[in-house]
């Protein structure tokens, strides 16, 4: 498994489109972040006003990298071309959904961490929101990301397409938005309180609770935040995105265990 893992990660580093995808995103959102600065903004403001749209994009390449390194394979035939020399197929399965993981996780991670860095070296952070609350969130994202990096990879295992794959992220991008925008009280609860779907697990750690008021002096509105996160919320969301990741890699691996891959 350690070779079959080696040789994908050394594909990984040769696949043009991952880095086509990676700095295109990483210019579009780094520029949508210094053009909110334009008024004097600081990157803390822009972080908590428009994080989760710079948060959303990225997850266009967590869901390109884990469907590419899954679906590559799966498509070409290779899959059943190393079963056919005796590979097992936990072997191959976990062979391409470790490094697919790692890549898409850590990838996304750099994008986002390197779009707020430049905007932070170049206009500072402010005192909008607490830099340590912010890095708290930050690090807390590497869970729902798990969670719907297995899913992507599941689910371009089953379909063995790297579109479907792909779809699952893009999809999630235009879902990770906060709960409370859902229609119905018992659906915000439930999707977003209870079950912590991930898009909206997401989209809650980029969403900062505010309010505003009104500047006599200026005549400008100043907004307020409040960035904490409860315990309970933090436990949730590291459990429930463990539990659910190992959920979706093992049905993955359900059914490429019985797939007669014709």
């Amino acid at each position: 498994m350690k070779d079959i893992i080696r040789a994908q990660l050394r594909q990984a580093r040769r696949t043009t489109m991952l880095y086509i995808i990676f700095f295109l995103l990483a210019g579009s959102c780094a520029v949508g972040l210094l053009n909110a600065t334009v008024d004097g903004a600081s990157a803390s403001a822009v972080t908590a006003g428009d994080g989760k749209l710079i948060a959303a994009f990225s997850l266009m390449f967590l869901g390109t990298a884990a469907s590419w390194i899954c679906g590559a394979d799966l498509e070409d035939k290779t899959v059943n071309h190393e079963m056919t020399s005796g590979r097992l197929r936990r072997d191959v399965y976990l062979g391409r959904v470790i490094p697919a993981m790692a890549v898409a996780v850590t990838g996304t991670m750099v994008l986002m961490f390197m779009v707020f860095g430049i905007t932070t070296a170049l206009v500072g952070w402010g005192h909008e929101i607490p830099l340590s609350n912010a890095l708290l969130r930050f690090a807390l994202m590497v869970f729902p990301l798990l969670r719907l990096g297995a899913f992507s990879s599941a689910v371009t295992f089953v379909t063995k397409n790297r579109v479907t794959g792909f779809m699952v992220c893009l999809y999630a991008a235009m879902f990770s938005l906060p709960a409370d925008t859902l229609p119905f009280e018992w659906l915000r609860d439930l999707l977003g309180n209870y079950l912590l779907l991930s898009p909206l697990t997401f989209g809650k750690l980029c969403t900062f609770d505010s309010w505003y008021v009104y500047g006599c002096a200026d005549l400008k509105m100043h907004y307020i935040y409040y960035p904490e996160l409860s315990g309970s919320l933090i436990a949730g969301i590291v459990i429930v995105s463990l539990i659910m990741t190992a959920v979706y890699l093992l049905l993955g691996y359900h059914f490429f265990h019985t797939d007669d891959l014709k």
